[in-house]
């Protein structure tokens, strides 16, 4: 997961929440935090700038969609990461 959070990291400042139109998810516009978790898997009352909320929620997204829900876990920079 260290090695898909440094992927996910490469282009972006998280602590900006990547809000750009790249990252539009057509019911919201951002990913949060280290792990870059899309907006859309957060819940009303879950605070998107809290750390530990993030990771919360991604281990959440990695229980039900597996490290497949991470686009650079799916096109492999990772593996430039993993040691």
């Amino acid at each position: 997961m260290m090695a898909i959070a440094r992927a996910e990291n490469r282009d972006c400042d998280p602590l900006n929440h990547n809000l750009t139109n790249t990252e539009n998810h057509r019911v919201c516009i951002g990913s949060y935090g280290v792990l870059q978790v899309g907006c859309v898997h957060f819940r009303s009352d879950e605070n998107r700038n809290d750390t530990a909320t993030v990771v919360k929620v991604a281990y959440r997204v990695w229980q039900s969609q597996g490290y497949t829900a991470w686009t650079n876990y799916r096109n492999g920079a990772y593996k430039e990461f993993l040691r």
